[in-house]
């Protein structure tokens, strides 16, 4: 998954202070060995990620570089494709002044240096409040110029790095010398930190080629990955998938059976696959369902071998109240007290609302100290792991977090695992939106001294996006909130989605309606997948009613903690 630059979210925390500096010098990349020299007078940012440099601190505007990952083991020229089309589509007027194909250390990289007029109108859930817009907007809002910005591209190991640099103040001459000045300190070298691999990174590829119904490509494809990776569980289960689109039914139920032998969690993407169900219908998978609970229980032991083999430096830290186990290079046992605390919690949550138990299977939970190695993981997932904190993964029943998020992510990813258990043990496949709406409901919490618990918090930076989207109009209808889809809407925007069903479940959940709801949609999914029927049910209105009433709810939280 490709996401725009984040340099307007950086800009915001540099205003607001936020944006502390380390002193200029040597970078090198923790996970890459990428490094090269800080060019003299600029600042690399703490605690940044991706890493991000910029000018002249002491003046309002400045320009900056960004070094952004792309985690798929592709060559520079098709890297550079995916990321011109997103470029494409975010930027007015936008044209190529100079692309050209350059050695460095004797390996292949692309540069480009284009103009653009300015950035295409802002989604909803990215609207900015005047007092928020950065200096780059400043610029053009003043100048009506075009403006320029370069991109390189060059490879390391199975990972693309692209430096991304935004020449607000400097000449395009200026910037072309002092990029290529940069370039001539760049250093291949050893990575500081090891990126560990649990999975292969070609499950997104496969995906989309069978997706594509282009089989036989998909087939040349497993060639060579199950070479490398014959033992990926997911990989498996696509193998499995390919082989019920080419009418293979009993290769089919074998990959199947191996996905599972080999740690594969996800019972739930079987019994709703849609091409999986003519195995059902015909039987072929009875054997198999009968005898789930115990296949899955070896296939942990087996993936659980694997973690803690690939996980040899990590502690292995078992959380009993969960059935969560912690992989971490944490040592700090204060902050190991946290981790814990809050899978007690968001186990204590998801049985005393929700009716969900913990998992009868270990959840495996990976985070490192190193906040460059956690999101590399979640990278290698996503493709980009700009803009995401945490990540579960159904097929393993895995789930990462970012070190810098806090209580609340860790919450959310565990919800996630929780939810997927329960769906696995009633053999149903939930859409998104519910997926998402009981992970956010749960995370943003406080403590209540009076009571001396843990509490939802209903205010959250989510709130913020809602009142803006309604400002401005840009609402874009529950209709298109509550469905089916188990992917993302296209048509909606992430942040938008987000925020909606967060509120959609806080609302329930102020109303106690929370437990209800879902334990209504249990009952009533063959009949309607999608959970608007339950929605309507326990709201005792239609949806068109509904929303006009959450609309004017939703100011009344803004005094509400």
């Amino acid at each position: 998954m490709l996401k725009k630059s984040c340099f307007t979210l950086l800009f915001i925390i540099f205003l607001s202070g936020g944006l502390s500096a380390k002193a200029a010098g040597k970078f090198t990349d923790a996970v890459t060995g990428l490094s090269f020299k800080i060019p003299e007078g600029w600042q690399q940012a703490k605690k940044q990620y991706p890493p991000f440099f910029y000018s002249d601190p002491d003046s309002k505007i400045q320009d900056f570089m960004i070094l952004e990952k792309y985690f798929r083991d592709v060559p520079v020229e098709e890297a550079y494709e995916k990321y011109w089309e997103q470029y494409k589509k975010s930027y007015v007027d936008i044209k190529v002044l100079e692309h050209k194909e350059i050695e460095l250390k004797d390996r292949k990289a692309i540069l480009i240096y284009f103009s653009y007029q300015k950035e295409k109108k802002i989604k909803a859930g990215e609207i900015k409040k005047k007092e928020e817009v950065t200096p780059e907007e400043s610029v053009k809002e003043e100048s009506g110029k075009p403006k320029k910005m370069f991109l390189l591209f060059i490879k390391t190991g199975s990972i693309v790095n692209i430096l991304e640099f935004f020449n607000l103040v400097m000449t395009g001459e200026d910037a072309g010398k002092l990029l290529e000045e940069l370039a001539g300190t760049i250093k291949f070298e050893t990575a500081p930190k090891v990126l560990h691999s649990l999975f292969s990174a070609k499950e997104n590829d496969i995906e989309e080629l069978i997706e594509k119904k282009e089989y036989i490509k998909a087939l040349e494809a497993f060639e060579k990955i199950l070479q490398e990776s014959s033992r990926d569980p997911q990989l498996l289960m696509h193998k499995a998938v390919l082989n019920a689109c080419l009418d293979k039914e009993e290769e089919a139920v074998k990959f199947i059976k191996e996905a599972f032998a080999e740690g594969y969690f996800d019972l739930s993407f079987v019994v709703e696959k849609e091409e999986f169900q003519g195995l059902i219908k015909k039987g072929l998978l009875t054997e198999f369902l009968k005898n789930k609970n115990e296949l899955i229980k070896k296939g942990r032991k087996v993936l659980m071998a694997r973690t803690k083999k690939e996980l040899a430096s990590y502690y292995e830290i078992n959380i009993p109240e969960t059935n969560v186990i912690l992989f971490t290079d944490i040592r700090d046992n204060a902050k190991i007290k946290i981790l814990k605390e809050s899978m007690v919690t968001a186990a204590k949550f998801a049985k005393e609302d929700l009716g969900i138990k913990t998992s009868e299977f270990p959840i495996i939970w990976i985070m490192s100290e190193s906040r460059d190695v956690n999101k590399a993981l979640i990278g290698t997932l996503l493709g980009t792991s700009s803009g995401f904190e945490g990540v579960f993964v159904p097929a393993f029943g895995i789930f990462f977090s970012d070190t810098y998020t806090g209580y609340g992510t860790f919450v959310h990813e565990y919800m996630h695992a929780l939810h997927s258990g329960d769906q696995a043990m009633v053999l149903q496949d939930h859409p998104r939106w519910l997926t998402e709406m009981l992970s956010t409901t749960y995370e943003s919490l406080r403590w209540n001294y009076v009571s001396e618990k843990i509490e939802v918090k209903y205010k959250s930076s989510r709130l913020e996006s809602l009142k803006e989207m309604f400002t401005e109009g840009k609402h874009v209808g529950l209709e298109k909130i509550i469905t089916k889809e188990k992917g993302w809407n296209k048509d909606v925007d992430i942040e938008i989605f987000y925020a909606t069903v967060r509120y959609l479940g806080i609302y329930l959940y102020s109303e106690n309606l929370l437990g209800d709801f879902y334990k209504e949609y249990k009952k009533s999914y063959k009949n309607d997948k999608s959970g608007l029927k339950a929605f309507e049910k326990v709201t005792g209105k239609k949806i068109s009613e509904f929303e006009k009433e959450w609309e004017k709810w939703l100011p009344t939280l803004v005094g509400k903690e």
